[in-house]
């Protein structure tokens, strides 16, 4: 993961939050590693770049 970090804002209804933070609560992971995950994902589809296994976002630590 890059030292650096940048912050990017998205717009939903309070019921899709409501509802993505619901399933990621259940997944064990947090709405960032999945929003991660999404943007891996689209940007190694939008280059042709393909990967051999699906990456699963990793659990959270601790309890």
């Amino acid at each position: 993961m890059p030292l650096k970090t940048a912050r990017l804002n998205i717009l939903v209804t309070p019921s899709t939050k409501k509802a993505f933070e619901e399933h990621c609560r259940r997944d064990d992971c947090t709405p960032s590693q999945v929003v991660r995950s999404l943007i891996r994902d689209f940007m190694d589809q939008a280059t042709g770049r393909h990967r051999t296994s699906t990456r699963k976002p990793p659990a959270r630590s601790g309890g």
